[in-house]
């Protein structure tokens, strides 16, 4: 564990969202099922959108002096494990799935990981907003496959 700001925490957080939504965009081009290109698309769209939403939350001059405060024991966010699926060219709707699943598991992994070193009530409601945030993404995603198997 080593000190790190909230704001490294949450630039590793949004570029993550970045990084999935370039992975999602990607996916969605290389499938062959239509079900699936619109899952992925819709997938990488809403991880853009996380990102953006980040970014703005970054810039906002009210959220300043809490980006500057330190976690004296933040987790190595490079240490908590990322298990993907197997990636294939051509995913289905079940591998768009577990893969975005996947993401999801890996930050409420490091949302649970910062709640157990946030100092200040603030920090603390940040990433508590923030993993229940994830927690309602899962549901979301289900409610859209829902949808998508109803076409």
């Amino acid at each position: 564990m080593r000190y790190q700001t909230v704001r490294d925490i949450l630039d590793f957080v949004r570029d993550f969202h970045a990084r999935a939504s370039r992975l999602f965009e990607s996916a969605a081009g290389g499938a062959q099922q239509q079900k699936a290109r619109w899952l992925l698309d819709w997938l990488a769209e809403h991880e853009r959108r996380f990102a953006q939403s980040m970014t703005e939350f970054e810039q906002a001059p009210e959220n300043a002096p809490m980006l500057r405060e330190w976690l004296q024991y933040a987790p190595e966010l490079e240490r908590i494990p990322l298990e993907l699926p197997r990636f294939k060219s051509d995913m289905t709707v079940d591998d768009a799935v577990s893969l975005a699943f996947a993401f999801d598991d890996y930050l409420v992994q490091l949302y649970q990981a910062v709640l157990t070193t946030c100092g200040s009530r603030e920090i603390c409601d940040l990433f508590k907003t923030l993993l229940d945030q994830e927690r309602a993404e899962e549901r979301s995603i289900a409610r859209n496959l829902a949808q998508l198997q109803d076409l």
